[in-house]
C-alpha cells in the first residue's frame, strides 16, 4: 500500500517497521561481508522486550553474542558460520541470559540473500521459553511415567473404542505373560473371558451414552473387575480403573486405564464370604442366645432368634439400639468393666452376669464373649447361657439337703441310742453267760458234789434258760418297740438310694435277730453258711433276686448261686416246692 501524497519508498519502509513492531518476535537483518565482518543493519523495537538489550544496531551483535549461555555459545556461532559459508537457511535454538539475569529460550530463523559480495539474512527471533519449559516438564514427566510403567506390577494401558490395545506397559509380561507387542496385536475377545468381554462392552456403551448427558464429569473414572487369560492358559482377575481419552473438542476417542491383579484378593474374599455364610448360618441357627454388639457403645448389630425369644424383644426392635437403652444392664456402669475385661483378656468364658429382659424379670446368665471385626470395626460376639432355673433348683436342692441332713442326724442319734442300749444288754448277757459257764466248770470240777447239787443245778439251769429267754424277749421287744419304729420313720424321710439300701440291710439284719427262723438255721443242722443264712432270710421275707443283689451289694449271678446252694442243702434240688414256702415252715 502506497501512502497518499507521500514518497512511495518512504511509505513502504514505514509500513514494514509498523508490521515488524506488531509481530511478537524480534525482526532483524543480519549481514556478513567478505572481509569476515558481521553485524546487524536492523532490529525491531520489540526485540528489547525479548533480549533486554538496547536496540542500537552498532555493536548489537557483539552484545547479543555475549548474552548467549556459555554452554550454547559455541554451537550458536558455528551454526551462523555454517549458514554464511553455504549461503543457506539458518535455524537454531539456544539459551539466552538477559542483562537482568533472567534465562530465556530463543529460537531464530532467517533466509540468506546475496548483495554483491555480502550476504544478508532477513529473519526473526522468537521467545520460546514457555514452550521449552513445558517440553522439559513433559519430558521429565514422561521419564517418571516410563519408569513407573516399567517397574510397577500394575499394568498401564490405552485402548481405542473397539477395546483394541494401543499401548501397554512392559509390566504386562510379568502379570499375564504377553509382551507389549503381542498384547497390541491381540483381538479383545482373545484377551478376556466371554463374560468379562460382554461386561466391558456393555459398560463402555453405558458410559458413552452417559457422556452425552449434561452435567456429567468428563474426567470421571470408573472401577470394574474383569477376568483375563494368561499366556499359560490360566485365568486372572484384574481390577481396572478406567478414564476417557478425549480430543480437542472433548469427544471420547479412547480409553486409558490401570489394571491390578486381584486374583488372590478375590480368592480370599470368596473364602471369607463362604466363612461368613457358615458363621451366619451357625449364628442364626444356634439354640443358645447370641448377639453381636459394637464394642464401644454397645449398639446391637445382630441377634439370633434364640436371643429374641429369650429377651422378649423382636429382632427388629433391638438392632440399632444399645443394650443400655433397652435396659438389659441392671447396673449400666457395669458395662464399662465388662468391656475392660474383654479388651484385657481378648474375651471371657462363663462369666456370671444378671440381665433384665423385656418383661422386667431378672435372669441369671453365664456370659461368654470374644472380640471379632466386622468391616474393620471391633465388635463383641456374645453367647448367653440362662442359668436362672438351674440356680433356683440348686438353691432348693441345697435347702432340702440341709433339712435331710438334719433329719438323718436326728434319726441317727435315735438309732445310736437304741443300739447302745442293745449293746449294753448284749454285754450283760455275755457276762451272765460267762458267769454261768464258769459256774458249770466249777460244778464239773466238783464232781463229787454234783449228785448232791443236781437238784440245785437243774434249778439254776432252768433259771438260766428263763433268764436267757427273758433277755431274748427283752431284746426282741426293744428292737420291735424302739429300733424298728425309728427305722420306719427314717424310711419315710428323703434318702438317696445308697442310704435306703443301707437302711434296708440294717432292717433285714434286725429282723433276722428277732426271728425264730434265725435261731433254727443258726443251729447249723442245715449246713448254711453265714452268707447263705442272710440270703435265706431275705428270700423268706419275699425279696427278689435283684433286691437281694442290691441290698447285699453282690452280683445277680452270686445271688443265683446262693439260691441254688440253699435249695441243695435244704433237700429241694429236684423238688418243685417253692423255696420261700419251705423257709417259712422253719418257724417252729
Amino acid at each position: 500500500m502506497t501512502p497518499v501524497g507521500g514518497d512511495p519508498l518512504k511509505g513502504s519502509d514505514d509500513l514494514f517497521r509498523e508490521l515488524a513492531d506488531a509481530i511478537p518476535a524480534a525482526v532483524y537483518q543480519f549481514y556478513a561481508r567478505e572481509n569476515g565482518e558481521m553485524g546487524l543493519s536492523y532490529i525491531s523495537r520489540n526485540a528489547r522486550e525479548i533480549t533486554g538489550l538496547d536496540n542500537s544496531v552498532g555493536g548489537y551483535f557483539e552484545r547479543f553474542r555475549a548474552c548467549v549461555a556459555p554452554e550454547d555459545r559455541e554451537g550458536f556461532l558455528a551454526s551462523i558460520m555454517q549458514a554464511v559459508r553455504s549461503c543457506s537457511r539458518w535455524e537454531y535454538e539456544w539459551r539466552f541470559i538477559r542483562p537482568d539475569g533472567e534465562e530465556r529460550y530463543l529460537q531464530g530463523a532467517s533466509n540468506p540473500k546475496r548483495r554483491g559480495g555480502d550476504i544478508v539474512f532477513n529473519g526473526v527471533v522468537l521467545d520460546v521459553t514457555d514452550r521449552r519449559k513445558a517440553e522439559i516438564a513433559l519430558q521429565e514427566s514422561e521419564a517418571k511415567y516410563r519408569f513407573l510403567a516399567e517397574k510397577m506390577n500394575d499394568i498401564v494401558w490405552t485402548m481405542d473404542l473397539g477395546l483394541r490395545t494401543t499401548y501397554v506397559s512392559p509390566s504386562i509380561t510379568r502379570m499375564l505373560g504377553f509382551t507389549p507387542e503381542e498384547r497390541m496385536a491381540q483381538d479383545p475377545k482373545d484377551q478376556l473371558t466371554p463374560e468379562s468381554y460382554e461386561l466391558c462392552m456393555r459398560m463402555l456403551a453405558q458410559e458413552l451414552e452417559r457422556d452425552a448427558q449434561e452435567g456429567v464429569d468428563p474426567d470421571r473414572m470408573i472401577t470394574m473387575e474383569a477376568e483375563y487369560y494368561h499366556k499359560d492358559g490360566t485365568k486372572r482377575w484384574f481390577e481396572n480403573v478406567v478414564s476417557a481419552i478425549r480430543d480437542g473438542s472433548g469427544s471420547v476417542v479412547g480409553l486409558h486405564g490401570v489394571s491390578r491383579d486381584v486374583t488372590e484378593r478375590r480368592r480370599v474374599e470368596e473364602a471369607l464370604l463362604a466363612s461368613e455364610r457358615k458363621f451366619s448360618a451357625a449364628f442364626h441357627a444356634s439354640p443358645a442366645p447370641m448377639v453381636i454388639t459394637d464394642i464401644h457403645q454397645g449398639v446391637i448389630i445382630d441377634a439370633n432368634e434364640a436371643c429374641a425369644a429369650w429377651s422378649g424383644y423382636n429382632r427388629e426392635e433391638v438392632i440399632g439400639r444399645t443394650t443400655i437403652e433397652l435396659g438389659f444392664w441392671v447396673q449400666p456402669p457395669a458395662r464399662a468393666g465388662f468391656v475392660s475385661h474383654i479388651l484385657k483378656d481378648g474375651g471371657m468364658d462363663s462369666f456370671p452376669l444378671t440381665y433384665r429382659v423385656e418383661n422386667g424379670e431378672m435372669r441369671d446368665t453365664l456370659h461368654s464373649a470374644r472380640i471379632i471385626e466386622l468391616e474393620g470395626v471391633p465388635c463383641i460376639l456374645s453367647h448367653i447361657q440362662d442359668v436362672t432355673e438351674m440356680r433356683r433348683a440348686q438353691e432348693e436342692l441345697l435347702r432340702h439337703r440341709v433339712q435331710l441332713e438334719e433329719m438323718v442326724r436326728s434319726r441317727t442319734r435315735d438309732l445310736s441310742n437304741a443300739l447302745e442300749e442293745l449293746t449294753r444288754e448284749v454285754e450283760a448277757r455275755k457276762k451272765i453267760d460267762a458267769a454261768l459257764r464258769a459256774r458249770e466248770i466249777e460244778l464239773r470240777n466238783r464232781g463229787g458234789e454234783l449228785e448232791d447239787m443236781n437238784a440245785a443245778l437243774k434249778v439254776l439251769l432252768r433259771q438260766r434258760d428263763e433268764d436267757r429267754q427273758a433277755m431274748e424277749m427283752n431284746i426282741v421287744s426293744n428292737i420291735r418297740t424302739l429300733v424298728l419304729p425309728a427305722l420306719e420313720n427314717l424310711e419315710q424321710s428323703r434318702l438317696d438310694q445308697e442310704q435306703m439300701r443301707s437302711l434296708a440291710l440294717v432292717r433285714a439284719q434286725l429282723q433276722y435277730i428277732t426271728s425264730p427262723f434265725a435261731r433254727i438255721v443258726s443251729l447249723g443242722h442245715l449246713g448254711f453258711t453265714r452268707a447263705e443264712i442272710k440270703v435265706a432270710a431275705l428270700i423268706r421275707e419275699g425279696k427278689s433276686s435283684k433286691e437281694i443283689s442290691r441290698l447285699l451289694d453282690v452280683s445277680l449271678n452270686t445271688v443265683h448261686t446262693y439260691r441254688f446252694n440253699i435249695r441243695t442243702k435244704a433237700g429241694l434240688k429236684n423238688s418243685k416246692q417253692n423255696l420261700r414256702t419251705f423257709l417259712k415252715t422253719l418257724n417252729s
